[in-house]
């Protein structure tokens, strides 16, 4: 099957007429005499290799060493750091941006995917010249900026580390690289009518499912051990990356590693206490004052069904009294030839009608006096009843009160802590036997159950989350969205000092963290005799997953032959268990909350954790009682599938994709995705042309 860059490639010629109509760009960009001009500009060439400068990566035109992204690191920084005052001062000048932003990453990999679109755009002819980087910047600013202001911004910003021709360089070649970008987009927006229809089934079609989970570790011991250079090679082609859980691949380098000490609050705990010292007279004094919320749950109805007779009455007598004044208006009509006449009738209907008014007005007095008089006294809920919830209602601020103040004392302690460690570490340097300060004592902060101090041993963002702090959390709103913020993003992206504390809310409800750094370990690349074992084991890992996806496929063939459920078929299920997924889709509708906006996301399976983009698409591209099998992400997990069920059914999904589908909420946001899945498949592609082979972690920020 053709990739996206075939496809490229066919209409490359179709593709730069409609820019060329479009964009009239010109060609005037220059390059330097490195492997990239932007290098030039700050080292004055290429970085050569040597040990404290190791290659990088290397592609078709050379090699790129850590200096070499190191300078392409800082040219970015300084260009966002242009960028984002010039959207600053825009704003103060109530401007809006007539135009999109760039990319603004700065590990590794997003640079040389620029290094490497911008030169593919030279070779495509594609060039950017100053006037259309300064037009770009006044688009920015949505024309409140002046072009003699922006030469100022910029050494100011910067600080005289970027000059004008620098920074027109810089802009221009990210330019160039957004235009080959919106031109591989162009081949595949808008959605077609087929695109559409699909978008409109991953949100709207649910299947449920038998699975068998077939583990890969169960055919490890069926792969032969690998020889010494098997072993050494393995170890240096990951040696440089970090693991991720759901990444197939595996990384040798250990990430940055912290040390925590913690204190937990536990609200309920201190509820408890709370509630000792409510009296049964508070209680009867608040069931007194509101009895209102205690009413029977029956006499709630009672009133709410006779409240709505009343309703029907009134509208029944209203529905009677319009037929009868129309019947008299039909009268009044068919006897018009005579005025008198008509006068008469109209005189006559009047007086019938006051005359029916005041009949139903003493028949309602008549009602609501025998109403009133067979009214009932109110009942409520007995005090004994609802004397433990009243109990609970009073004592919940006090709780809360003795909870944010064992919080606040925990606070000042490990406060003046930090403080007096601050000097101590400064006298150390003086007087190397001074001791250290003595480190506060929380135990009388509350019970053991209120208040407990614990600590964790240096651990990485994903170690982490293992305890219950890792697991913590907190909302915060940005730009009118909702962002969740992991305890890992706030603890390893923020350089805070041994000792200061921050406080974040537990996964828990109802509970708090005080926390602070003890102690971190840089990140570092183990030797290989410190991890062999580690390194042998997803070696034969890896070479076990085609043994897995062997013995599921061939169990798979067994199963289409009979027609069955997994459960009835003669498959070799060797005690696994047989999942049962209960009605699953594949994208969901966005939680606002958590999701930003409430944006499509991939739906999730029962008992599949790692259910990614392409093991949903095999299992729903599979048809009802199809068999099929599917890999989870980290491909950890191989599992046999049988559909069982699907819905709605295809008339019902087609008679609703006819009435709304364009309109369905979320389908923009999934074509742009696939969009954008397009266009990244496409990059990869010409990656891989331009013979990329990284060296060392792709994901670095060049911190070692």
């Amino acid at each position: 099957m053709a990739g996206p860059l075939n496809w490229f490639r066919k209409n490359q010629k179709l593709l730069l007429g409609v820019f060329g109509v479009l964009l009239i760009f010109t060609f005037t960009i220059s390059l330097g005499s490195g492997v990239d001009p932007i290098v030039d500009y700050f080292s004055g060439g290429g970085g050569s290799m040597t040990p404290s400068n190791p290659v990088v990566v290397s592609w078709r035109q050379g090699k790129m060493t850590r200096s070499d992204f190191s300078n392409l690191r800082r040219g970015r920084v300084l260009m966002n750091n242009f960028l984002s005052a010039v959207l600053m001062r825009t704003e103060e000048r109530g401007g809006q941006p007539q135009t999109f932003a760039l990319p603004s990453a700065t590990n590794d990999e997003s640079l040389m995917r620029l290094v490497v679109l911008s030169r593919e755009a030279e070779n495509q002819q594609l060039l950017v010249d100053d006037d259309l980087a300064l037009d770009y910047l006044q688009r920015l600013s949505g024309g409140t900026i002046l072009k003699n202001e922006l030469g100022q911004l910029l050494q100011t910003v910067t600080q005289g580390q970027l000059a004008d021709r620098q920074v027109l360089a810089l802009l221009k070649r990210e330019l160039l690289a957004q235009k080959l970008v919106a031109m591989a987009q162009s081949g595949t927006t808008p959605a077609t009518p087929v695109a559409s229809w699909d978008f409109f089934n991953r949100l709207e079609r649910q299947l449920s499912a038998e699975m068998v989970p077939i583990a890969v570790d169960d055919f490890v011991d069926d792969v032969e051990d690998p020889s010494e250079s098997d072993v050494k090679a393995f170890y240096e082609k990951y040696k440089d990356r970090f693991s991720s859980p759901m990444d197939p691949d595996p990384g040798f380098k250990q990430r940055k590693k912290i040390a925590f000490q913690f204190v937990q609050a536990n609200y309920e705990a201190f509820l408890k206490t709370a509630k000792e010292d409510v009296t049964d007279d508070d209680i009867a004094k608040f069931y007194e004052d509101n009895q209102d919320e205690f009413m029977l749950e029956e006499q709630d109805e009672e009133e709410g069904l006779a409240d709505e007779k009343e309703s029907a009455d009134t509208n029944e007598n209203e529905e009677e009294a319009e037929t009868d004044q129309q019947e008299s208006d039909d009268k009044s009509e068919s006897a018009g030839e005579d005025e008198t006449d008509e006068k008469e009738s109209d005189d006559t209907n009047e007086s019938a009608g006051e005359d029916e008014a005041d009949d139903e007005q003493e028949s309602g007095e008549s009602d609501l006096d025998a109403t009133e008089e067979e009214a009932e006294p109110a009942k409520y809920k007995p005090l004994d009843e609802v004397k433990s919830d009243i109990r609970t209602r009073l004592a919940r601020p006090t709780a809360q009160s003795l909870m944010d103040e064992a919080l606040s004392k925990a606070r000042q302690r490990i406060e003046g802590y930090y403080k007096e460690n601050v000097y101590w570490e400064i006298q150390k340097a003086k007087d190397p036997n001074i001791p250290r300060p003595e480190f506060p004592d929380f135990s009388d902060l509350g019970t053991a159950e209120q208040v407990k101090f614990d600590e964790i041993p240096l651990v990485d963002p994903i170690e982490v989350q293992q305890h219950g702090l890792g697991r913590a959390y907190e909302l915060n709103l940005l730009e009118n969205r909702v962002q969740r913020i992991s305890f890992a993003e706030m603890a390893f992206s923020d350089n805070l000092p041994n000792y200061k504390s921050r406080e974040i809310p537990a996964y828990e409800i109802d509970c708090k963290f005080l926390f602070w750094k003890t102690d971190e370990a840089e990140p570092r690349i183990p030797e290989l005799d410190e991890i062999r074992d580690a390194v042998v084991l997803r070696w034969k890992q890896q070479k076990a997953v085609d043994k897995a996806m062997t013995f599921a496929d061939e169990q798979a063939e067994i199963a289409r032959g009979a027609n069955k459920s997994l459960a009835q078929c003669d498959i070799d299920l060797a005690g696994r268990t047989i999942l049962q997924t209960g009605d699953i889709s594949w994208m969901t509708g966005g939680n606002v909350p958590m999701g930003g906006g409430g944006a499509p996301r991939l739906g999730s399976i029962p008992g599949v954790p790692g259910a990614g983009f392409e093991f949903m698409k095999t299992v729903f591209r599979t048809p009802r009682g199809g068999i099929c099998v599917a890999i989870d992400e980290p491909k950890e997990n191989v599992y046999l599938v049988r559909v069982e069920s699907t819905k709605p059914d295809d008339t019902v999904r087609r008679d609703g994709f006819n009435e709304m589908g364009a309109e369905l909420p979320g389908l923009h946001y999934l074509a742009r995705l696939e969009n954008s899945r397009f266009v990244n498949d496409w990059v990869e592609e010409l990656l891989d042309r331009y013979e990329v082979d990284w060296k060392s972690d792709p994901n670095s920020q060049g911190d070692g």
